[in-house]
């Protein structure tokens, strides 16, 4: 239901850069060239080849930058939708000395842009460094250099510094870093560094005007975890948040005065700024208990400002199955218990190739999208020879087709997770002709007037006639100790007409 587009919003700004005997200069800070020369040895391009992916057509390929941040342990970070959510493909990375080997994946966070490759530490480069974060967090105009394959230029080296240090950006709500810096396509992934040659923020994602980073607090945090070969705990209540300006709680919303002035007090970085519910996942422990406008004032008892990694990274510490929430909700203050749930629940973990489309069930980025809960069944992408031609769709590149939908019955039979589908997938290639109801997600003007009075989340059924050209059912399921998706054929050694 979610294009890989809105994940590569690639745009470009541009910034003076002079070279040096000895020096990279960007006004009055100077950054060393041996830091530089070291810095560079740690990055690495990664080049993706993905044949299938829950989210988009397959056989597509793409490029991003990495760098290493274990060497020991062989221990890449990168981007999340570098890598793909839900993707089968192959990571080739390339070392600046241009040795390039094969990489796995290891991780990648269920919200937040970041995630981690494996490579063999055989087949690092002797000499190859390794950037560490730095203890410190980033500081409002720090000067700061970056590294990465911007525009496919590998290893390109390009400066700024940081203009904001507690943005709320992403497809997830995290809490991001704003870098005035020259970055274009290519550079996802990179380190932004200091002068130490220590990693700040990662970045994620450009503008016209800026780069932004995703906060080194959670790299930290995830690091420890993947370094002692443990999933990172990953918490949540299913609260997407923003930034609000409490002086507009004042006037609009009946926000004591007196609390406002005492939070730019305790907080005079904030801008006035305070963490506000701007929407909740259906379905998630949030969902009918907090309600978009509701100001997030507390969490445990323990007063927020306005970075969003501290309400993170208190829902991650919880020993508890629940959270304490203190919120203002039109001027009246209520604490709320809330149940947490583990984000990796419902990560796409496992799908099922059939009649030309690949299904899964959607996880929390898409249950933004949609509005439906996470967990539930659809498929996004099929080919042109699909056996579900009939269902709305509109037309992609190469013939394939587009879909946004969600599966509720084959054959008249409710289907509503995946093992339901594995279970009827044989008597539906022996039926042959069978229908699907399904709701509509695409808007009508993305399939035009021909099509009727189509709209989104209308329930609809078509007839389906199964393509006996079609690849063979498969399963498909990630194994997290070989690192790799694992294919199963689904019809168990009968034959396949």
């Amino acid at each position: 239901m979610l294009s890989r587009i809105n994940e590569r919003r690639l745009l470009s700004l541009t910034v003076l850069l002079f070279c040096m005997t000895t020096h990279l200069v960007l006004g009055k800070a100077q950054f060393k060239q041996q830091i530089i020369d070291k810095t560079q040895k740690a990055v690495v391009t990664i080049e993706v080849k993905a044949s299938l992916e829950a989210y988009e057509a397959g056989g597509l390929g793409w490029k991003g930058t990495g760098f290493v941040v274990n060497k020991t342990k062989g221990l890449i970070l990168t981007n999340a939708h570098v890598v793909g959510r839900g993707t089968v493909g192959t990571y080739l990375l390339a070392f600046y000395d241009g040795v390039r080997t094969d990489a796995k994946l290891l991780y990648y966070d269920p919200w937040l842009d970041y995630a981690f490759l494996q490579v063999p530490p055989e087949d690092i480069p002797g000499d190859t460094t390794e950037i560490k974060f730095s203890a410190q967090n980033p500081r409002m105009g720090q000067a700061v250099f970056m590294i990465g394959n911007n525009e496919n230029k590998s290893f390109s080296i390009h400066t700024g510094n940081i203009s904001n240090t507690h943005t709320v950006a992403g497809l997830m709500p995290q809490h991001s870093i704003n870098i005035s810096l020259n970055a274009k396509g290519g550079s996802s992934g990179s380190p932004v560094l200091n002068e130490k040659g220590e990693a700040i923020a990662l970045n994620y994602g450009i503008s016209e005007t800026f780069a932004i980073g995703l906060h080194p607090w959670y790299v930290r945090y995830a690091l420890r975890f993947i370094e002692q070969g443990r999933v990172p705990v990953r918490q949540h209540i299913g609260a997407i948040v923003n930034h609000y300006a409490l002086d507009q709680g004042v006037r609009y919303r009946s926000f004591p005065k007196e609390k406002a002035k005492s939070y730019l007090k305790q907080f005079p970085d904030s801008q006035g700024q305070a963490l506000i519910v701007d929407r909740v996942l259906r379905g998630s422990p949030a969902d009918g208990i907090l309600l978009p406008g509701d100001i997030i004032w507390a969490i445990n008892g323990e007063k927020l400002g306005p970075n969003l990694v501290d309400l993170d990274m208190a829902m991650n510490a919880c020993k508890h199955s629940s959270v304490r929430v203190t919120i203002c909700r039109n001027g009246i203050w209520s604490e709320l218990e809330l149940p947490l749930y583990s984000l990796e629940e419902y990560k796409v973990q496992k799908m099922v190739s059939f009649g030309g489309a690949l299904f899964f069930e959607i996880d929390d980025i898409c249950s933004d999208v949609s509005g439906e809960p996470a967990g539930t069944l659809t498929f996004v992408n099929a080919q042109s020879s699909t056996t579900f031609k009939n269902v709305i769709h509109y037309a992609r590149e190469g013939g394939a087709m587009r879909f946004m939908m969600k599966i509720q019955a084959l054959d008249e039979t409710p289907i509503t997770g995946l093992n339901q589908l594995i279970e009827s997938i044989p008597k539906l290639i022996e039926k042959k002709h069978f229908t699907i109801d399904y709701v509509n997600y695409i808007p009508y003007d993305f399939v035009g007037f021909d099509k009727g009075n189509i709209w989104a989340h209308h329930s609809l059924k078509a007839d389906v006639e199964y393509d006996e050209n079609s690849p063979e059912p498969k399963l498909y399921t990630f194994d997290r100790e070989k690192m790799e998706w694992i294919r199963e054929p689904i019809l168990k050694g009968k034959p396949h007409s």
